[in-house]
């Protein structure tokens, strides 16, 4: 049964003030597990490589959003304790979990994190048309989406030009909306995709989250342009 980590009671572990986890004396640790789950829930798990005997106490740190959350795993003898659950209110952010284990001297080495990022909400409409101020072919792309709590970086573009696939990644949104000027005059286009990009990079390492698709996708033939 897992312990869930109320955000903001603490309820179903032990919450440590965060003056008191400043002076918490911390060990490396290398094995712990975190996994982002649906509903973006992260899931932080001790191994049996994280337990050591002179350790009584294992505390979680989470960062990432304005404040951070301190949790302390049930105490335990010979079973691993329950999971604890983080329930991330951001889509599409990076989280840094970090385990302190705290010995009874007090001896101190710096913690292991691991970082995870959380997928972003999907594009719930879209809305494609000719833009009719340009002298070329111009398609005005606007998409709406959960605002609240939802980052992204890029959103990749997938469609059928004709018979071929392609696929863009694009970051000139602005409120939701971009102009695209990278399509034929005359062409038709189908099966028109958007989905939200997350990335993140840390230690020489990227992490990308990519949306699901949660929009009906679109089809569109841009018109002629007449020569000047």
């Amino acid at each position: 049964m897992s312990v869930v980590a109320d955000r903001r009671t603490g309820a179903g572990s032990s919450m440590i003030p965060v003056v008191f986890c400043l002076l918490l004396c911390l060990q490396e640790a290398s094995m712990f597990k975190v996994i982002v789950a649906p509903d973006n829930l992260l899931i932080v798990s001790l191994e049996d490589s994280d337990v050591t005997p002179s350790a009584s106490v294992y505390v979680v740190k989470i960062t990432g959003e304005s404040k951070n959350y301190f949790f302390q795993f049930e105490e335990f003898n010979n079973s691993l304790p329950s999971p604890l659950v983080f329930n991330a209110s951001y889509h599409g952010l990076y989280y840094i979990v970090t385990l302190m284990v705290i010995h009874s001297n007090l001896a101190s080495r710096p913690a292991r994190s691991v970082t995870v990022l959380t997928k972003p909400l999907p594009v719930s409409k879209v809305f494609v048309h000719d833009y009719k101020p340009s002298p070329e072919t111009g398609v005005v792309f606007k998409v709406q989406y959960p605002e609240k709590f939802n980052v992204f970086t890029r959103v990749n573009i997938s469609y059928w030009e004709g018979k071929n696939f392609r696929t863009m990644l694009y970051k000139d949104f602005f409120k939701g909306k971009t102009v695209f000027n990278h399509w034929l005059p005359g062409t038709c286009y189908s099966n028109i995709t958007f989905q939200l990009v997350s990335e993140v990079s840390f230690n020489k390492s990227t992490l990308v989250e990519s949306s699901g698709i949660g929009h009906v996708p679109q089809q569109h033939r841009t018109e002629f342009f007449a020569a000047q």
